[in-house]
């Protein structure tokens, strides 16, 4: 972290940049192919937790924030959808329950004289 914090604020910036092409695959080649997207967040979070306050007071970091910003709430809302989607499966993927007594009726018609 603290070599993150003698990393010129340009440069940081930059990274940044390259580490959005990472997150955005459809769009261009990516610049880093040997790291993982995990392996790019962690890196992502370094680098704005050590250049933070520059961050904050530049006007050319805000394009790239804003850009970081829109990519997490994509990603938040594509695992939202597939925890829907694991609550349907799990539910599918269950073993109807069986019934002790299957050989009685389902159903049977009552009547009641009045």
């Amino acid at each position: 972290r603290s070599a993150l914090k003698r990393l010129p604020f340009d440069a940081a910036l930059n990274l940044l940049k390259r580490f959005l092409v990472v997150l955005k695959p459809e769009e261009t080649e990516s610049p880093f192919p040997f790291l993982s997207e995990l392996e790019v967040t962690t890196w992502i979070g370094l680098i704005l937790d050590a250049h933070f306050a520059q961050l904050v007071l530049d006007p050319k970091a805000r394009e790239i924030i804003f850009r970081l910003h829109g990519n997490v709430t994509e990603k938040v809302r594509i695992f939202q959808q597939i925890k829907t989607l694991e609550g349907i499966l799990d539910h599918l993927s269950e073993p109807p329950k069986s019934q002790p007594n299957s050989n009685k009726l389902k159903y049977f018609v009552e009547s009641v004289e009045m």
